[in-house]
């Protein structure tokens, strides 16, 4: 799509091995100039037998342009030249596939649609089918990490705040949150589809089609037929485009957290495979939690990109609608990329539990220091009891803990439980709800979704 819009020197850039590495063919493959064209073509197609359904035109001519309405049949290169040319790439490909027609199936071609009915609605569909890839991707990080919530129950964790040593977290708190910020994450962007994926089939300004053929169009094409077509109407469609940045959002903060914990200073998390260097053999890059993060890295610049464009003239836009499809396909691509990469770091990934444990062992008790100072405050007064443990932490060290300046009275503070009750509790829902979560949800039985 990018291509057919922008021309050869986009389709260059697409094709290039640094692009490649944030983007996933599967994914990538949807909105490729050809797919795009086939999307165009399929509701072209649609379109015809809705009419013939209708009693529009015979259905011997509606299957005529229905057999017509094969990618392989045009010349992209010739088509993106004459949609840079005319401002889309429908008006040619509408005269290219009229020539293939004859006598009615020509006449009645592209009756009641406008180019952007075509567009948005092929849009809709590419979309439709890149959710089932994401959704995959998530249900698979969302295993992998409740198999290492499973592999370390009772395993104590360093919990830092601004980047500093903070207190004691079971290593499952961690992990819930990261399932949490995935899977809590779907629903709303299953709503958000909800709302997006219609058929938009407005005709020339807006003014909408004959009943009966908007319902066997979007019948046809498995999509639900809004009560007004929405095409300068753009926020049910944006805010599925929001929900897409804010998934790859939460997956980027995952993906940031195990490159922190995967410091060889750190040592907790660590990754089969690896990155090498050109120049260092010792290196063993994580090249996994790299590529989630690169391709997270556009998507805040292409969402404000679409809200920019949000404020779309009267009934037809002249320049915004047309940046918002440059940037959606990205988007898109973008958030299945950075969640693919994320699933393949997690189903790598592995916790090393002497390293954590060394960890917490080095504060050499000042992460009970918060719990101390509380027990300390009935006696001293806050304040006080705030600078007396303060007082102490100074002094701990190797072969100093801060059990040993507190006193055997307050041993019950370092002895404390981990309590893993609340992580228990967010895994074990989502444990349970994860078997009943389908991709499927959007297919619709659309035949051309993908297999998740």
């Amino acid at each position: 799509m990018r291509g057919l819009f922008c021309g050869r020197a986009a389709m260059l850039v697409s094709m290039s091995l640094t692009a490649d590495l944030l983007a996933e063919p599967d994914c990538a493959v949807l909105f490729e100039p050809a797919a795009f064209v086939q999307a165009l073509l399929d509701v072209e197609a649609a379109l015809a037998l809705a009419r013939a359904d209708a009693g529009l035109q015979s259905w011997s001519s509606a299957r005529e342009v229905q057999a017509a309405c094969r990618v392989e049949h045009f010349d992209l290169p010739t088509l993106a030249a004459a949609g840079r040319q005319g401002g889309t790439v429908v008006a040619p490909l509408v005269a290219a596939l009229a020539a293939r027609l004859s006598g009615e199936a020509e006449a009645e071609l592209h009756a009641g649609a406008t180019s952007q009915d075509l567009i948005d609605t092929a849009l809709v569909l590419q979309t439709r089918r890149a959710l089932v890839l994401i959704e995959a991707e998530v249900f698979a990080a969302a295993e992998a990490l409740l198999a290492l919530a499973d592999t370390h129950p009772g395993q104590p964790a360093l919990a830092r705040t601004l980047l500093q040593p903070a207190g004691v977290i079971p290593l499952k708190l961690r992990l819930a949150q990261w399932l949490q910020a995935l899977l809590g994450g779907t629903e709303p962007m299953r709503a958000a589809a909800a709302g997006a994926l219609q058929l938009q089939f407005g005709g020339s300004a807006g003014q909408g089609a004959p009943e009966a053929v908007a319902a066997v169009l979007g019948r046809n094409l498995r999509l639900p037929v809004p009560a007004l077509c929405w095409q300068t109407r753009r926020g049910d469609w944006l805010r599925l485009g929001t929900e897409l940045a804010l998934l790859s959002g939460s997956a980027a903060k995952i993906a940031e957290d195990l490159a922190l914990l995967s410091l060889p200073e750190v040592g907790e998390a660590r990754f089969a495979g690896g990155g090498g260097s050109s120049a260092m053999p010792h290196k063993r890059n994580p090249a996994a939690l790299m590529r989630a993060l690169a391709a997270a890295q556009a998507q805040p610049q292409r969402l404000a990109t679409l809200l920019a464009a949000m404020p779309q003239q009267l009934e037809r836009a002249l320049g915004p609608w047309q940046a918002e499809l440059a940037a959606w396909p990205d988007l898109v691509i973008g958030a299945h990329a950075t969640l693919a990469a994320l699933r393949e770091a997690l189903q790598g990934l592995s916790f090393d539990p002497a390293r954590l444990q060394a960890n917490l062992d080095a504060q050499h008790g000042a992460l009970q220091a918060e719990a101390l100072a509380r027990a300390l405050a009935p006696r001293l007064g806050r304040a006080a009891a705030q600078a007396q443990v303060a007082a102490w932490c100074t002094r701990i060290g190797p072969g100093l803990h801060l059990r040993d300046l507190a006193g055997p009275e307050f041993a019950a503070i370092f002895d404390a439980p981990l309590d893993e009750a609340a992580a228990e509790s967010v895994l074990a829902a989502w444990r349970h709800r994860l078997p009943h979560l389908r991709p499927e949800a959007y297919s619709h039985g659309d035949p051309h979704v993908p297999t998740a």
